[in-house]
């Protein structure tokens, strides 16, 4: 099979509230693979990626990689404020529930776009005429969500808000406590902190000018970012320059408030909702999501011993892998990328998997050095008996 990445380019029309900018990425078949397989789609998995704040989908460049030579289609959009979309207004703020209104706009327009892409489900008797035809109906293909820091919260109350439509969801150094606990390690004066800004108006202005001036500054991409790059997420200035060079279109207020609305337990209800076989959704009882949580455990922007913590408590059936030496930046770390857009691929294939099985997903509870060794066939032998059983 001969196979190139194709890259579809859409800004969506939302209104008052200007354009939404999305991408849908996949991997295009030849006429003789089209001949071969025609239209049957049976096998094609769907991956939408949530950014973190402040990211415009760079960080996902390996695992999109991973996605188009494993016949996966990836879609990703920009945030309000953020990339190529729309500013958002003071009256509509950025926030984790505008956030999930878009995912759901933007997924609307991919299924509008890709019929080939629905399920045929069998027939329905039309209700019109003097004779009763049938007619054939489909239903969307469940998407996996894969999702980064603070996009961990938009993910899964996607998820819980589109239950029937998601196949599982993947977290990497998910921001799943309050969103300044990460940051100021000290919950009282983070709760202090997002209170003052809550109340005064001129407050987030204020703390919103400065912001700027700092990303402005930070795009330089001088010493002062390299310096904070090793630091904050422990990788080089050459691996996160994306992320400087974005930090500049950003518009400060969008950061700001999603950062404030994300100051929220609302994640972490969603995730023991979700993770565990004992809760119910709308009143009916249910198997767990199947659900993955990778944590760097010398994230310096996540309290990440105590979100380890936490997710196995609070969703004991969703799989944690903890990177002993892991940053922030896992995604584009020259020592992590590559594994951690492998253990994403396995994750969404067996989604899949468990999706058409109507089986769980299996808790394990593994660390990244045990998951991974040099010896080629005792790391495929530990990925599928210890993370993917």
């Amino acid at each position: 099979m001969h196979t190139f990445a194709t890259v579809e380019r859409h800004s969506l029309d939302n209104g008052d509230r200007g354009q939404i900018y999305c991408e849908y990425i996949y991997a295009e078949k030849d006429d003789e693979f089209r001949s071969k397989n025609d239209r049957d789609d049976d096998g094609t998995n769907i991956v939408f990626l949530v950014d973190g704040v402040c990211n415009d989908g760079f960080q996902f460049e390996k695992f999109i990689e991973r996605c188009c030579s494993h016949n996966c289609y990836a879609i990703r959009y920009d945030y309000r404020g953020h990339g190529r979309s729309s500013n958002c207004s003071n009256e509509k703020p950025l926030t984790v529930e505008t956030c999930v209104s878009d995912m759901k706009k933007v997924l609307e327009h991919f299924y509008r776009t890709h019929p080939n892409l629905l399920l045929k489900e069998g027939a329905l008797e039309e209700e019109r005429g003097p004779r009763r035809k049938k007619r054939p109906w489909s239903r969307r293909r469940r998407v996996t969500l894969i999702s980064y820091s603070l996009g961990a919260q938009v993910a899964l109350k996607f998820a819980i808000e589109e239950i029937g439509s998601v196949n599982g969801v993947g977290i990497v150094n998910g921001t799943l406590e309050p969103a300044f606990y990460g940051l100021f390690r000290s919950e009282f004066v983070s709760d202090c902190v997002v209170g003052a800004l809550r109340r005064s108006a001129s407050f987030q202005l204020f703390v919103a000018f400065w912001i700027r001036i700092c990303m402005v500054l930070l795009s330089l991409n001088g010493f002062i970012s390299s310096l904070l790059a090793s630091y904050f997420v422990k990788a080089s200035a050459k691996n996160f320059k994306p992320f400087w060079t974005h930090a500049r279109r950003v518009q400060a207020r969008s950061y700001l408030s999603f950062l404030v609305d994300a100051h929220s337990r609302e994640g972490m209800d969603i995730l023991e909702c979700l993770g565990s076989s004992s809760s119910q959704v709308g009143g009916v009882k249910k198997s767990a999501l199947p659900l993955l949580c990778i944590v760097g455990m010398k994230d310096t922007l996540v309290r990440t011993h105590k979100t380890v913590e936490t997710v196995r408590r609070l969703a004991p059936e969703c799989d944690v892998v903890a990177v002993k030496d892991g940053c922030h930046a896992l995604l584009v770390h020259d020592a992590h990328a590559e594994k951690t857009a492998d253990v994403l691929l396995d994750f969404v294939n067996r989604c899949s998997v468990i999706n058409k099985s109507a089986k769980t997903m299996t808790t394990s509870n593994v660390e990244w050095n045990d998951l991974y060794d040099d010896d080629e066939e005792a790391y495929d032998r530990k990925t599928m008996n210890a993370l993917l059983a």
